[in-house]
């Protein structure tokens, strides 16, 4: 199972998702938004509307959904090394 996590991870069409359950202050990453979708027993366009910011409400009133991608670059003239 971990092999084909990180194989559909690695797929270019994959998206990573941050589910973060604001009642038990639980975070969980999902290599897709299928599996996430699967893993809320929602519909992969809910889930993929929530990160294209079509509907930026919770998902039943409890689940933050976000792109694990979501850190933007800074807009200055100095680089940052991350380590």
């Amino acid at each position: 199972m971990k092999t084909r996590m990180k194989i559909l991870a690695s797929t270019v069409t994959a998206q990573s998702v941050i589910i973060t359950d604001l009642k038990t202050k639980v975070t969980t990453t999902y290599p897709s938004a299928r599996r996430a979708a699967i893993a809320l027993n929602a519909s992969h366009s809910t889930i993929m509307n929530k990160l294209k910011g079509k509907n930026t409400k919770l998902y039943k009133d409890r689940y933050l959904i976000t792109e694990l991608n979501t850190i933007k670059p800074l807009k200055s003239s100095f680089m940052v090394k991350v380590i």
